[in-house]
């Protein structure tokens, strides 16, 4: 298998962009956690701001190797 990466003149060591990518089934059990809390709130509950990220951004290309 073989990836073309277009690289540009981002601002890191390799010049690709940085991204914090995530487990999709981290993101699904998330959303079922996210759901269970709010099902379990008082009526007047308003919202919650959540933050999923791994915490570690990596570079495209240090994601393909």
């Amino acid at each position: 298998m073989s990836f073309q990466l277009f690289e540009g003149d981002f601002d890191t060591s390799v010049g690709s962009c940085i991204r914090d990518y995530l487990n999709v089934q981290d993101v699904a059990t998330a959303h079922v956690l996210a759901m269970k809390h709010l099902q379990k709130s008082a009526i007047n509950y308003q919202y919650d701001v959540l933050n999923i990220s791994s915490g570690r951004p990596i570079s495209v290309l240090e994601l393909i190797e």
